[in-house]
């Protein structure tokens, strides 16, 4: 696979693994926003959303933490588009800062992507 398939494809997961957050937060946690929830659901689920496409490739790893952002932030305006409130800058707000989270995730999943190549593939290509 080339490597910009390879980005392009793994950009859409981080993307809908970010939209994901938003539309399953209901569902699984009773509550619109994710971070309302009594759960970790939202912290837990922004670190999933950047570490698991970088776990795949290193290079570019922020890439799938602008995926994981851009996702939420099309999920939000969908979601508020049905019921709008007042708060919903304030809200935007909060998803902008919680998704520095997806960050922290994208460089542990490169991590541990460059890990693995090391010591299983013994090569110095970070793909």
């Amino acid at each position: 696979m080339k490597a910009a398939h390879k980005h392009l494809l793994l950009f859409g997961l981080s993307l809908l693994l970010g939209s994901l957050i938003w539309f399953l937060s209901a569902p699984l946690t009773g509550h619109r926003e994710p971070w309302d929830a009594d759960l970790p659901f939202y912290h837990c689920a922004l670190v999933a959303a950047g570490f698991i496409p970088a776990c795949f490739s290193a290079r570019r790893f922020w890439l799938w933490a602008v995926g994981a952002w851009l996702g939420q932030v099309i999920a939000f305006f969908v979601l508020i588009l049905r019921a709008p409130g007042a708060l919903w800058p304030l809200g935007f707000l909060l998803l902008c800062f919680y998704s520095l989270l997806s960050l922290a995730g994208a460089g542990l999943g490169a991590g541990v992507h460059l890990l693995f190549r090391k010591f299983f593939f013994h090569s110095t290509n970070v793909a």
